[in-house]
C-alpha cells in the first residue's frame, strides 16, 4: 500500500498538480478479511481518476487540486478519501459506476466498476461517491471484523 501511494505522489508531483497528503497514525494493519491487493487496486484506480482529471484541469488552463487522507484507529477501522477538483460537466452517480461509461475520450470506463466488484465482495467495506460543487469526492471505510 506504501508503494501505491508513494508512487502517485510522485506522478502527482512531477505533473505540477497541487496535492496535499495526510495520514496521522502508522497504518500497521488493515481488516483481516480484506486481500491487500484489493484494497491497492482500489487506491490506484481512485488516484488514477483524480490525476487524470487534474491534467485535464491544467491542460485547460484551470486550477487542480488533489487531498488524499489516510487513517486506521486503534478499533482496526481504515479510512481513505481522495478528492479533486473536476471541471464543470454533470456526473450522475450512477452512471458513472456502470461498466464501460467513462467521461474521458478513448477509455473503457472499468475504473469505478471495478472498484464496485472489488467492494461486493467484502461486507465490511463502504464505498461512497459525492460531486459537491466543483469536486469529485470519493471515500471508502472498511469496519473491523466482528
Amino acid at each position: 500500500m506504501k508503494s501505491i501511494i508513494i508512487a502517485k505522489l510522485t506522478e502527482m508531483y512531477g505533473s505540477k498538480i497541487p496535492y496535499n497528503f495526510e495520514c496521522r497514525d502508522d497504518i500497521t494493519k488493515i481488516p483481516n478479511n480484506i486481500n491487500e491487493l484489493d484494497l491497492v487496486r482500489i487506491i490506484g484506480i481512485s488516484c488514477d481518476n483524480a490525476i487524470e482529471e487534474s491534467k485535464a484541469l491544467l491542460k485547460q488552463k484551470k486550477k487542480a487540486h488533489i487531498e488524499i487522507m489516510i487513517s486506521s484507529n486503534e478499533d482496526g477501522e481504515f479510512e481513505y478519501e481522495i478528492q479533486n477538483k473536476r471541471r464543470d460537466s454533470e456526473i450522475s452517480l450512477k452512471q458513472i459506476q456502470q461498466r464501460g461509461y467513462s467521461t474521458k475520450k478513448s477509455h473503457s470506463g472499468m475504473g469505478l466498476a471495478n472498484i464496485n466488484s472489488i467492494k461486493n465482495k467484502y461486507e465490511n467495506m463502504t464505498i461512497s461517491y459525492e460531486v459537491p460543487k466543483g469536486y469529485f469526492d470519493f471515500y471508502l471505510v472498511i469496519e473491523p471484523e466482528e
